[in-house]
């Protein structure tokens, strides 16, 4: 569990160090969704919003992998019919 406290603390400070304030939002979206923890790294998604930049996310597809099975899955789906997709693919 150490491991991933360390890159959370990284990446926050990274995000509010660097990429914030030099405007790298498609970075922000990159860690933010390259490493999944998305209760724990709730700051980037106030980054975005705070800077206007939200709908870079909700374009920004994800690879999930459920038991062999690969789809895109966009961002911008509704919980429920994220939720749906959970359903078929477990």
């Amino acid at each position: 569990m150490e491991g991933i406290v360390r890159v959370l603390q990284a990446a926050r400070h990274l995000s509010h160090a660097h990429l914030a304030h030099s405007e790298h939002y498609g970075l922000l979206v990159r860690l933010l969704t390259g490493i999944g923890r998305y209760n724990d790294m709730t700051y980037i998604f106030d980054l975005l919003n705070q800077n206007h930049r939200f709908e870079m996310l909700l374009r920004k597809k994800v690879r999930v992998c459920k038991r062999r099975t690969h789809t895109d899955l966009s961002l911008s789906h509704t919980h429920t019919q994220t939720q749906k997709l959970h359903t078929v693919f477990v």
